[in-house]
């Protein structure tokens, strides 16, 4: 019988989708391009886009990844590479950055990017997705 200790169960500070993140020599972050939610043309297709997580009251290693869920088909439209992080201190918070290559939206409406730790949900944010020209009669909080 193993008596191996799982690692507990990050909490999520952050979740932000960019356009790109770039970490300086001296560990700064840099984000730009924030996206609130996607406007698209009729191929319905995102480009690929970087999200920044902050995660804290970690302690162990965790392999992070992301998905992309469209909540009108119930499915799962994308999905990033699962990033290996190791915490020592769980006092600590720790930035991980993690990309989402092209996907396709399948419709318009709201969709949830919902990040997990060694294939447990931590956490996840809202966003909708619009055609371009509903650019302008779309409401946001940014």
């Amino acid at each position: 019988m193993s008596t191996q200790q799982l690692a507990p169960l990050p909490i999520c500070k952050a979740i932000l989708l960019c356009r790109e993140v770039v970490k300086s020599e001296s560990g700064d972050l840099s984000l730009s391009g924030l996206i609130g939610n996607f406007f698209v043309d009729q191929t319905m297709t995102a480009p690929p886009t970087e999200l920044f997580c902050q995660i804290t009251d970690a302690c162990g290693h965790y392999d992070v990844s992301v998905e992309v869920h469209d909540l009108s088909a119930n499915e799962v439209i994308g999905r990033s590479e699962p990033q290996g992080v190791d915490i020592s201190d769980p006092l600590m918070s720790i930035d991980v950055i993690l990309s989402i290559g092209w996907f396709k939206f399948k419709s318009t409406g709201l969709h949830d990017i919902v990040v997990f730790a060694n294939g447990e949900e931590v956490d996840r944010k809202q966003f909708g997705v619009a055609f371009l020209e509903e650019r302008d009669h779309v409401i946001t909080d940014q």
